[in-house]
């Protein structure tokens, strides 16, 4: 999580690129997409060929984007994901 005037430490923001590169799927949750540099971790993640999945009442990036508050929809979509591996 990064708050609107936090620094990022040097080896955190590193392993969050690598990570973005390397995903196959990137969930974004209740974010505006205006902290920099963190905003740019999903278009890292799509142009790497990641699909990104956003939670929010908002829409800020493309990809799949599920409306509505992080504590509405994280759950339902956790339960849907736990029913597709039973």
């Amino acid at each position: 999580m990064v708050m609107f005037g936090e620094a990022l430490a040097e080896p955190a923001w590193q392993h969050a690129q690598q990570a973005a590169r390397r995903a196959d799927v990137v969930l974004v949750v209740g974010t505006s997409g205006l902290v920099y540099p963190a905003a740019t971790i999903p278009e890292l993640a799509t142009d790497a060929g990641a699909r990104l999945v956003e939670v929010g009442p908002e829409r800020a990036f493309e990809g799949l984007w599920l409306s509505g508050q992080a504590g509405v929809v994280l759950p339902e979509l956790t339960a849907r994901v736990v029913a597709l591996n039973p």
